[in-house]
C-alpha cells in the first residue's frame, strides 16, 4: 500500500502543470528562444527592414506582428535581449529584432506573427535582481533607434 501511494504522488508530480517553467507551454521548444548577449559584438544582428506593428506577451511568449518587402526567398528573425537591465520601476530589457531578408528584391508586403521564448531573458533577469519580475520590454525593429510602443510588459 505504501508504494503505492508513493507512485501516485510521483505520477500526480508529474501531471501537476505548476510544477516547472513550462506550465503554459503544451510544446516546449516550439518557438525560437531570445539570445542573451553581454555586448553588441557577440551577436549577428541583421538589420533588413521589418516594421513591427503588434507586441504582446502571453505567458513567456513574445508575440510580434511584423510587415516586410519580400515573397521570393526564406527570411530569417532572430530576438537579442542585453544582459543589461535598466534599474527603473519597473525594470526595462533592451530587445532587438534581427531581420534577414537573404537579398530578396521582391515587392510583395508580407505580414505575419512571429513568436519567441522569453524564459533565457527571465533567466538573466533574475540573475541580476533575483526575484520576480514584471519587467518592461524595450523592443526595436532592425534599424530603428526608438523602441515599438506601447512597451509590453513581462510579467512572470
Amino acid at each position: 500500500m505504501h508504494n503505492f501511494i508513493i507512485t501516485i504522488s510521483v505520477l500526480l508530480m508529474f501531471l501537476n502543470p505548476q510544477c516547472d517553467d513550462s506550465s503554459n507551454d503544451p510544446d516546449p521548444g516550439q518557438y525560437p528562444p531570445i539570445i542573451i548577449f553581454e555586448t553588441i559584438d557577440q551577436i549577428d544582428l541583421h538589420t533588413d527592414t521589418a516594421d513591427i506593428s503588434k507586441a504582446e506577451v502571453e505567458g513567456r511568449y513574445l508575440t510580434l506582428t511584423v510587415s516586410y518587402s519580400g515573397g521570393c526567398k526564406e527570411h530569417e528573425f532572430a530576438l537579442f535581449g542585453w544582459s543589461g537591465f535598466a534599474k527603473s520601476n519597473p525594470p526595462q530589457a533592451e530587445v532587438f529584432l534581427s531581420h534577414n531578408a537573404n537579398g530578396d528584391m521582391c515587392e510583395a508586403y508580407l505580414t505575419e506573427e512571429i513568436k519567441f521564448d522569453l524564459l533565457p531573458l527571465q533567466h538573466a533577469y533574475q540573475k541580476i535582481f533575483s526575484d520576480k519580475g514584471p519587467f518592461m520590454l524595450n523592443i526595436y525593429a532592425p534599424g530603428v533607434s526608438e523602441p515599438f510602443m506601447p512597451k509590453p510588459v513581462y510579467d512572470f
